[in-house]
Order: structure tokens, then C-alpha cells, then sequence
């Protein structure tokens, strides 16, 4: 990486608990990546600042997040005995909020043997943290090889380290475990025996901030088909379902055991053949049976047979077919419903909230560096909707850029640069976008004019949210709703914003552009925003429920939740039906969408 290209890494931790494992850990990182590039607090919020978008920005602008865990990370209270956690203005959980929804690598560091949090002692927005792989440290035990080394890798290549190749599909919580293809073992005949615990997934091997998920335990897999020479099979009915205190054995994944020759005179299937009265002798070592006997059991069981089946169609409720008399092994199995065939929407113009519009945050990273034109233009291309924030330089240039600081997703050659105060020239010429592991290249800053016309030569259906990232004067405010018009995008514009005011300046200049709050860190109560002539609300996941979402539709504003980056967070909010969700992952978003 050039000089002044470095990354860098956010120490998140409560002074009351960790305070002095963070200044160790501090001075280790310093003396390995420089003071630059090691974050320790958020100390310069200077009164009247956003606290919430201050944090966000510090967060959003590092490489890497270590979040020190002592044991009482999740049940330290305040002043008031709340605990911290529960409350959404908690600057730990605000830091490890801004850092799990903006593709931020999180490792947990786990101090004087504390253990990492559970899922029912987090709050939603905080739950992926349960996946990542930990590193333990102790007075005695400080030994940060390793995590240097995770470290040097992921500032090694700066934003691209973040999400170094697609995250593997993660089932919904509801859905059977799948895990890793095993060869299955050969077992004998007889009682199946335990099977071995699987590894443990934290092992070594893993890096820290990886996803450490725990395999679902393995069963012992069934043993095979009794010989003839065994004890006879029990006479249950083969459709007997199990009791209810049995657990079904899993699946196996992975090649079928070998079974070994088969005996000489098996039939196709397994089945025990029937020796025909007066053949060959019986096999060495048994009795020998009398061929009548052996014909009576054959009648009876016909019998009992015909008797079943006549059974089953006598009393087989009308109108449903009729199974087979006898069914398979794999028939006795619960039968996997088999969902309707429905029409989905275009994930850019959404519809049904079961299926909802998917917005792609700031373009997405899945093709591009985050907010570069090229990523947005992709995002339309693939009919989603995009999501970008608009800012002014000095000299009145619409850029789309997240942060004045000009941080996220941005490179600037290490130049303190304030877009507000920075030429258009100047900040062409100090920043470019970073590289991600898909696409190596640098763009240029984007300006909403260029953008807007090639999301418009891209998609004739996208929509396009445009955040008001400041106060804008009547002549920035003219020029920024102008622009949509001359690509004839205003009927598939959104004007979004964190401020009811500057949302109302849009609405007085021109009312018929759509708007959209965001809300984040507390609810807004819907009855507040009844009537404000929204268009959508914005939701930040860490304050969305259900009842807030169903409150907020109930006033007939479309509901937006936002940022959501990973299959646990989908399965959590698509079942409260929003409206639309925001994502950096759209096209992964919508596969997870359709296997659902």
C-alpha cells in the first residue's frame, strides 16, 4: 500500500471494566501501525454535534473494531441501574452498531477469562457479534501474535480486507442445520454407536473476527439393514412416526458409505429373500424349517397386508390421493411443504412487503468500492433501487459523499479534508475511492449530475434516495432538485434525511418530490409524523420492531429498515414485513429472498 494509504482500527471498551487492557492493547498497536492509524475514544464531540452521526463516522472510517468484552460487558447499568446495553444511545453499542452494519471487521477481546455474550443477552442489532471469532488476553497472558497478524492482513489491503470474498449463505434460524460434507464410516451391523463430537469451529484456525459459527451436533448415523442372519426386525409399522422424546437422526452430506459386498443371494432394494419350499438347503448354522409353516406365515402376512390396505382406502378422507400401501423408508420421513409459486416483484420497485424493495446502500460492495458511480450504476443495472448522500464542496459541486471528513469508502492520501471547505478541484485531485477485493481499481469522487444520468441509462425503474447529508441554501437546494428532472428521474426520487427541518425546506421548494425521515438511536412516535406528508420512514434496526413498523405503516408510510447486512438480520426483519430493506449486499439479498 503507498505511504499515507494505512488503515485503521477502532478500541471499543468501557473505561469502568477494560480500561487498562485498551491503553496495553493501545500502546502494542501503536508501536506496530503508528499513532495514526489506532483509535482509542471518540473524545472531540463538540457541544451541539450528533453524537449518534459523530460515532457512526469515526467507526465507519476504520479498517478493524476490537471490542473489549470483560465480565460485565453485557450487565454494567448506569447510573440509574438500566442496563447500558438495553439503551440505544450507549456508546459501546452505538460503536459495535456503526461497525456490524457497515462491513467493519469486529473481534471480540475477551479479558480475565470473560466469556463471549450470548444471543439472549444482546440486543438485535448487536447479534452478529455472537459469530465472531474471539482472542482472549489476561495480565499474564497478553499474547497478541496472532492478532497482529489478522491485523496486518486486513491494513495490509485497507477497505478490500473488510469482506474479502461473498459470505457463505446462512440459514434462517428456523431452518435444519446444514454442515460440512463428512465421508461416512462404515458401521457394523447391530446398535449404532455415538458418533464422535464434531471440532470445536473455534479453532485455531479461524481468525479472529471471522464468523465462528458451532456446527449443529451430529447424530450417529443409522446402522444397516439387518442380514438374515440377525435378530428379526421389529414389527412396527414402517409410517410409525417417532415418539416424541426421539430425536430423528439428521442428514448425512457427503458420499454413501461403502456397504461392503452383499450376500449371495440379496435381493435389489435389501430384501431378504425367500428361500422357495423345498430348495436349497437352509444356511449353515440355523435350524432347518419346514417348508409348510414357512407358507402359512407367507399367507397370513398377504392377509394382513390386503387387510391394511382395504383399511386405508375405506377410511382415506375424501378428495386426497391415496399413498402407496407400503411406503418407503424415505416416505415415513415429515414431507417438506412445498411452496406456492408466486410472482416477485422487481426488487427496484418493490410491492407486496412479503417481498420487499431492496435499496442498495450507497450502491452496495459488491461490485464496487462503496459510492462510486460505477457501483451505483451496477446496482441499477441489476434492478435494484440505490441509495447515496449529497453533499456540496466549496465552490457549490454536488458530490456524493457520506462524511465531511471524506473517510468512508474514500482514500485522500492521508490530507485532513472537509468536503464543505475543499474545492471540487482540490477534492478530485486528493481523493479516490478505495480498492475492494472485487475490484481493485480507484474512481474518482462522483458528482450527483454524471451519476444521475447513468442510473438513468441503466435502469428505467430503479429509484433513487438522495440523503441531504447538510443545510443546504436556496441555490445549492434549487440545483440539487433540478437535477433529478433533467434525467427524468423526479418520479423515482426520494429525498431522504436525518432532519425534519431540511425535509420540510424539499417540501416547500417542491412538494411533489417523495420524502423520507430516518430514525435512528429512538422511535419517532408515528402519531407524530401522521402528518408530515411522508412518502417512507427509515427505520434503523437496532430501534425496529414490529409494532413500531406496524404503527408507522398504519399511518400509510412505507416502512424502510436499514442497514442490513447478513442473512441472520434478513430472517429477523423480513418477518416484520417492511417495506423495503437497505442493504450493502443487494444481489445476495435477493437470492436469500428466493430460496425463502
Amino acid at each position: 500500500m503507498p505511504e499515507g494509504r494505512q488503515g485503521k482500527i477502532f478500541i471499543s471498551y468501557r473505561r469502568q471494566e477494560t480500561a487498562w487492557p485498551a491503553r496495553q492493547l493501545y500502546e502494542v498497536l501503536v508501536a506496530r501501525f503508528g499513532a495514526g492509524s489506532v483509535f482509542k475514544d471518540v473524545d472531540d464531540i463538540d457541544p451541539g454535534d450528533d453524537f449518534v452521526e459523530r460515532i457512526t463516522d469515526a467507526v465507519a472510517a476504520c479498517d478493524v473494531l476490537l471490542a473489549l468484552i470483560g465480565n460485565r460487558w453485557a450487565t454494567m447499568t448506569d447510573a440509574r441501574g438500566r442496563r447500558r446495553l438495553d439503551d440505544p444511545d450507549d456508546f459501546v453499542r452505538l460503536e459495535l452498531t456503526a461497525a456490524l452494519t457497515r462491513g467493519v471487521r469486529v473481534v471480540p477481546i475477551l479479558v480475565d477469562g470473560a466469556a463471549m455474550p450470548q444471543a439472549d443477552e444482546l440486543p438485535p442489532d448487536l447479534l452478529p457479534l455472537t459469530r465472531r471469532q474471539a482472542v482472549e488476553i489476561s495480565p499474564v497472558g497478553f499474547n497478541t501474535d496472532r492478532l497482529l497478524a489478522t491485523l496486518a492482513a486486513t491494513m495490509g489491503t485497507g477497505a478490500a480486507a473488510r469482506l474479502p470474498e461473498a459470505a457463505p449463505a446462512v440459514p434462517p434460524p428456523d431452518a435444519p442445520a446444514v454442515r460440512p460434507p463428512a465421508v461416512v464410516p462404515v458401521v457394523a451391523p447391530g446398535p449404532a454407536a455415538p458418533s464422535a463430537p464434531p471440532p470445536d469451529a473455534s479453532s485455531a484456525s479461524d481468525p479472529p473476527g471471522g464468523d465462528a459459527r458451532t456446527p449443529a451436533r451430529e447424530e450417529a448415523p443409522p446402522a444397516p439393514a439387518t442380514p438374515p442372519s440377525a435378530t428379526p426386525p421389529s414389527t412396527a409399522p414402517p409410517s410409525a412416526a417417532p415418539s416424541a422424546t426421539t430425536r430423528p437422526p439428521l442428514p448425512v452430506f457427503g458420499p454413501p458409505a461403502d456397504p461392503g459386498p452383499a450376500p449371495p443371494d440379496a435381493q435389489p432394494g435389501g430384501a431378504v429373500p425367500v428361500r422357495p419350499v423345498g430348495g436349497s438347503s437352509p444356511q449353515a448354522g440355523s435350524p432347518a424349517a419346514p417348508g409348510r409353516p414357512r407358507v402359512l406365515v407367507l399367507v397370513g402376512a398377504a392377509v394382513a397386508v390386503l387387510v391394511l390396505v382395504a383399511s386405508a382406502v375405506v377410511l382415506w378422507p375424501r378428495g386426497t390421493p391415496v399413498a402407496a400401501a407400503t411406503p418407503s423408508p424415505e416416505a415415513s420421513a415429515p414431507a417438506t411443504p412445498t411452496a406456492p409459486v408466486t410472482t416477485t416483484p422487481s426488487p427496484a420497485s418493490g410491492g407486496d412487503a412479503a417481498v420487499p424493495m431492496i435499496l442498495a446502500h450507497r450502491g452496495g460492495l459488491e461490485k464496487h468500492q462503496f459510492e462510486t458511480q460505477q457501483a451505483m450504476e451496477a446496482a441499477a443495472a441489476d434492478g435494484f433501487s440505490v441509495e447515496t448522500d449529497v453533499r456540496f464542496t466549496s465552490d457549490g459541486v454536488a458530490v456524493l459523499v457520506h462524511d465531511e471528513q471524506a473517510t468512508k469508502g474514500l482514500d485522500c492520501g492521508g490530507a485532513a479534508v472537509r468536503v464543505s471547505r475543499t474545492t471540487w478541484k482540490d477534492l478530485n485531485r486528493l481523493c479516490k475511492s478505495k480498492p475492494t477485493s472485487t475490484d481493485p481499481a480507484q474512481y474518482p469522487v462522483p458528482r450527483l449530475d454524471p451519476t444521475l444520468e447513468g442510473i438513468a441509462a441503466a435502469s428505467g425503474k430503479a429509484m433513487v434516495f438522495l440523503e441531504v447529508k447538510t443545510a443546504q441554501t436556496t441555490a445549492q437546494r434549487e440545483e440539487f432538485l433540478a437535477a433529478p428532472v433533467r434525467y427524468g428521474l423526479r418520479e423515482r426520487t426520494v429525498i431522504t434525511s436525518f432532519s425534519r427541518e431540511w425535509l420540510d425546506d424539499v417540501a416547500r421548494a417542491a412538494p411533489a418530490y417523495k420524502r423520507m425521515l430516518f430514525v435512528s438511536g429512538r422511535q419517532v412516535p408515528a402519531s407524530s409524523l401522521a402528518d408530515e406528508g411522508l412518502w417512507a420512514v427509515g427505520v434503523e434496526q437496532g430501534v425496529a420492531t414490529p409494532s413500531y413498523l406496524r404503527e408507522l405503516q398504519a399511518i400509510g408510510v412505507k416502512v424502510m429498515v436499514w442497514v442490513l447486512n447478513d442473512p441472520a438480520q434478513w430472517a429477523t426483519f423480513t418477518a416484520q414485513r417492511p417495506d423495503i430493506i437497505m442493504t450493502a449486499y443487494p444481489s445476495r439479498l435477493e437470492e436469500w429472498l428466493a430460496q425463502r
